[in-house]
């Protein structure tokens, strides 16, 4: 890809005029001509899936040796993954459930409760690579918020082994260490 057409492409990320907004990335811009037209299931909702595979491409630009963009992407990877991670979070903590997909004006869960499918996403991205120095305190409360969320979602051990066999497959030891430690602590709690 052109360092032109990634430019152009990180300029539609970040504008909030199309799919920007603080809860995460809008599955469509708010500039299409269908946008919240109709049935609106794929038109305007964040979907934490589609965030996810941003998360995931904005995080290879930011480790780019010399990439022109390397610093941009660090900044959209840092400010997405904490405004995805805080609106499930904070949807959890208001309904006691994950949704299937996200308001992209207010950050409520909408459509299917209690929906454990793509929405897990939501702890790989929690495990992801933290690019700043310091987290906020904001999005520490979420983390432990979303821990809850595991403890109360697998209704016991089984779904917590899984969910660090998928957190395994893809993070570091390290990594999956400091989640499992943090993830027990959760569940004796």
């Amino acid at each position: 890809m052109s360092p032109d057409h990634i430019a152009a492409t990180l300029d539609l990320i970040a504008d909030p005029e199309h799919l920007w907004s603080v809860y995460g990335l809008r599955s469509l811009s708010t500039k299409d001509e269908y946008y919240g037209l109709d049935e609106d299931y794929w038109r305007s909702p964040i979907w934490v899936n589609m965030n996810y595979l941003v998360l995931v491409r904005l995080l290879a630009l930011a480790g780019e040796d010399g990439s022109p963009h390397r610093s941009r992407a660090r900044q959209l990877y840092t400010e997405l993954r904490e405004n995805i991670v805080n609106t499930v979070a904070e949807s959890w903590k208001q309904t006691g459930f994950a949704w299937e997909q996200y308001n992209a004006d207010t950050g409520e869960g909408q459509r299917t409760q209690q929906f454990t499918g793509w929405t897990s996403l939501i702890v790989r991205i929690m495990s992801m690579p933290q690019l700043e120095e310091q987290e906020s305190q904001t999005y520490l409360y979420r983390k432990i918020s979303i821990v809850n969320f595991v403890r109360v979602v697998s209704g016991g051990t089984l779904l917590f082994v899984v969910t660090m066999a998928v957190i395994a497959t893809f993070g570091s030891r390290g990594k999956i260490m400091r989640l499992c430690g943090k993830l027990m602590a959760g569940l004796r709690a």
